[in-house]
């Protein structure tokens, strides 16, 4: 592992448990086993930082390698690889977003950019996807669809995962969206 992957791993792990706010980059050095001279080396800035692990921790990596396996599927199979990953993702990193929760009206305005830079990119992903398989709708309609799968998705996962603490069962999933994304598909066809 490089040095940048240790400080982004280190980065990530501290701002799930203590939150972007109470994480400090002494500690973020500590944790990575390399001095702070060696953090700002690699991220001129503790939002930097914070970028690094956005843009590697989140789902946008996984949804940019998902697209093109998917892309002969049908729509509806497609939509359900997307649900599938996209709540794992969101359960292996459930403490992270129950900190940002937490903390969100605090962050500096640099990570508050960062953060809708990184929904606007899996917004843009997606209506593109969905602009070969439904050429019916215009750019607009579908970047409304787009946030409305989005949603629906991270919708089920708040409400069970963080709201009802209830641990969802990846097994059972795959028939949860399809039911989801029947109805959801239904609504704009």
């Amino acid at each position: 592992m490089s040095t940048r992957e240790k400080i982004i791993n280190a980065a990530f792990q501290l701002f799930s448990t203590k939150g972007y706010l109470g994480t400090t980059t002494k500690e973020i050095a500590q944790l990575a086993n390399v001095s702070e001279v060696t953090v700002f080396r690699h991220f001129k800035t503790k939002e930097n930082i914070f970028d690094a692990v956005i843009q590697t921790k989140s789902f946008l990596p996984n949804l940019k390698s998902l697209i093109p396996k998917i892309s002969s599927l049908s729509l509806k199979d497609a939509l359900i690889e997307i649900a599938l990953e996209y709540t794992k993702t969101l359960i292996s990193k459930k403490g992270a977003i129950k900190i940002f929760f937490s903390e969100v009206d605090r962050y500096p305005n640099r990570i508050r950019e960062s953060h809708n830079a990184l929904v606007d990119e899996m917004d843009r992903i997606l209506t593109d996807f969905l602009m070969s398989k439904l050429s019916k709708y215009d750019e607009e309609d579908l970047k409304t669809i787009t946030k409305m799968f989005w949603f629906m998705i991270f919708g089920y996962f708040l409400e069970n995962e963080i709201i009802k603490n209830e641990s969802l069962d990846l097994n059972t999933l795959r028939s949860v969206y399809e039911k989801k994304i029947d109805f959801f598909l239904k609504g704009i066809l």
